[in-house]
């Protein structure tokens, strides 16, 4: 586009709009003289100091500075490029505009309209009558006008609805297999992704159709199937719902951070218009920063199962590292704020939301409940995971402020509290190293058990060389557990959730369900990890090492305990403790003759 084009266009969508008008989409606007004014919707304010000017079109902010035209308004309120806004106005007005002729931006503009055009297939699907979508949409309690809204859809169970539909409308095959709507057989034939599903499509920010997420409605596996990512669609960089709720995060300063799009979904259908999930993954440092343009503020609203509560736990800490106040919501009635919203209605979910906890009161609570803080042994266990928590607050005030309550709770001196906050707590490696005069130098790897690194590593790679491992390190608790706080969890429910009883592992399924980290930890495995030989011995051998570790975490649990204990008044406990002691080293030389 030339120059002169470019400027024209600019002024054509500056002369097609009336300024007031757009912004009073938003903005309650007061004439004031010649001018209008109302509160700044960029900067929270209680007397208004925004004005916008008909006769020059433009508006100002006297509080917080911002100034421009009706470009500039969409630009800052919609969080866009500058270019960006400029496409947005130009649709609306109805002038054509490509700002980028190049192969990426058609091939984009393509996988945009294949998507909207699926959209408006599945909706439509949905509307026909009585159907399986139908009547899963109207079980669910969701209204018409919520389900328009979404735009949520349905896919029959045949495996050529769209394939068909898409050859009425000369639509390629190969554009649909890009959209991740198609998929091939063993005779190269395309078929249906998506069937038997409810659809859910999923929008970025400027409302264009990116992707689908399709809800099984038999008890067809996997129960949610994504859509795969494509150069449109990038899980780790969207919210789902969050071209609806924006607004509302913005008008409100919050957003209500839940796990799933029917939790989403109900909760608009009750009224509650801030809530935004995840896409099918745990939630990424880049999810994180796009909540930030809207709200510096974000309640948890995870199930209230265990798998909530480990989400919840990751997901506090990212949303910290991004700058975000982090609130925890404590669901008291259902597993999920789909389950409790229906039951319990907008008022009760509102007053769980006022009442979320502060981020550390519910890590307290969630390693509180794992320990019983009724012994000394309990108590100690339950200090050394929470010194870690408390470690990673930086404010002197707040710190200070929960080892009184934690001094509380376990009835050990703040000051001792203090000092174990300020200790590195040594992982079971570096104490093999320091016995055998090793380096206990290593290069930290934030928010991991590093030590765990290299065996759960190997027991990855010896799912992927022979399924029939599976099912033994799946039914395995010892070794699932192992995995938790590795940092490579979410590899291992991928893997499981797509292994099937002819022994194979759809690798491509195991990338779309994880984030970008994930997936190049993945990759790297897959790709650099040499299989191993003997895969018998090799799981033998990670079992070995994980019992070694446990022994040796226990072992210095106990040495923690005795440094504590008095001789007069906890000679029997001391005792007992020091004979368990004698054990692990008798257990831990067993061991080693074993591998041997």
């Amino acid at each position: 586009m030339s120059r002169a084009v470019y400027d024209d266009v600019i002024e054509q969508v500056k002369q097609s709009f009336d300024i007031v008008e757009v912004i009073g989409r938003r903005v309650a606007l007061k004439r004031a003289g010649s001018n209008y004014k109302g509160l700044c919707p960029f900067h929270g304010e209680k007397t208004p100091s925004f004005v916008v000017s008909p006769d020059k079109q433009i508006f100002t902010c006297f509080g917080c500075g911002k100034t421009g035209d009706v470009i500039r308004y969409v630009q800052y309120s919609e969080n866009l490029e500058f270019m960006e806004a400029v496409e947005k106005l130009a649709e609306e007005a109805g002038i054509e505009f490509k700002r980028n002729s190049g192969r990426a931006e058609r091939k984009k503009d393509e996988l945009y309209e294949v998507s909207r055009t699926a959209a408006i297939h599945f909706y439509k699907n949905l509307r026909k009558g009585a159907n399986d979508g139908i009547r899963y949409v109207v079980s669910r309690g969701i209204s018409p006008e919520t389900a328009k809204k979404f735009g949520i859809g349905y896919a029959p169970a045949e495996w050529r609805d769209m394939v068909e539909f898409f050859k009425s409308k000369s639509i390629s095959e190969e554009l649909a297999l890009e959209a991740g709507l198609f998929a091939k057989n063993s005779k190269n034939e395309c078929y249906d992704k998506f069937r038997n599903r409810v659809i859910f499509p999923i929008k970025n920010t400027r409302d264009k159709v990116i992707g689908f997420g399709g809800r099984a409605i038999d008890d067809s596996m996997p129960k949610y199937l994504n859509s795969p990512e494509s150069l449109i669609f990038k899980k780790k960089d969207n919210l789902y719902g969050l071209n609806l709720a924006k607004d509302s995060i913005r008008k409100k300063n919050c957003a209500i951070l839940v796990e799933g799009y029917m939790d989403v979904v109900s909760l608009a259908d009750a009224g509650v218009e801030n809530a935004v999930a995840s896409l099918g993954t745990a939630l990424t440092r880049e999810q994180a920063k796009l909540l930030k343009r809207y709200t510096d503020t974000v309640v948890l609203a995870y199930d209230s199962d265990g798998a909530g509560q480990n989400a919840a736990m990751r997901g506090i800490d990212i949303l910290q590292s991004a700058g975000m106040k982090v609130k925890i919501l404590m669901l008291t009635d259902g597993k999920d704020p789909d389950e409790f919203v229906r039951k319990n209605g907008k008022k009760a979910f509102e007053e769980l939301v006022e009442n979320a906890v502060s981020f550390m009161e519910y890590k307290i609570g969630c390693i509180k409940k794992r320990h019983d803080i009724n012994t000394t042994d309990g108590s100690i266990r339950f200090l050394e995971e929470i010194s870690r928590e408390l470690k990673k607050i930086r404010s002197p005030v707040e710190q200070a402020a929960y080892v009184k309550q934690v001094s509380e709770i376990t009835r050990i001196p703040e000051s001792s509290i203090m000092r174990e906050i300020e200790g590195a707590a040594a992982d079971p490696e570096t104490e093999s190293r320091e016995e055998r005069g090793e380096s206990t130098v290593r290069e930290p790897v934030p928010g991991r058990e590093a030590y765990k690194v290299p065996v759960v590593r190997t027991l990855i790679k010896l799912m992927l060389s022979g399924g029939s491992c599976i099912p033994i390190i799946a039914g395995n608790d010892e070794i699932t557990e192992y995995f938790y706080g590795s940092g490579y969890e979410h590899i291992l429910e991928q893997i499981v959730m797509n292994y099937s009883d002819d022994e194979e592992v759809d690798i491509n399924a195991v990338y779309d369900g994880l984030d970008e980290d994930d997936a190049e930890l993945f990759r790297d495995i897959e790709e650099n990890m040499l299989p191993p030989g003997d895969e018998e011995r090799t799981l033998l051998e990670c079992a070995f090492r994980i019992k070694e570790h446990k022994l040796k975490i226990r072992r210095r649990e106990i040495m923690k305990v005795l440094e504590i204990l008095d001789e007069e008044t906890n000679g029997e406990q001391i005792k007992k403790l020091s004979a368990e002691i004698m054990d692990i080293g008798n257990a831990i030389n067993e061991l080693e003759k074993r591998k041997e």
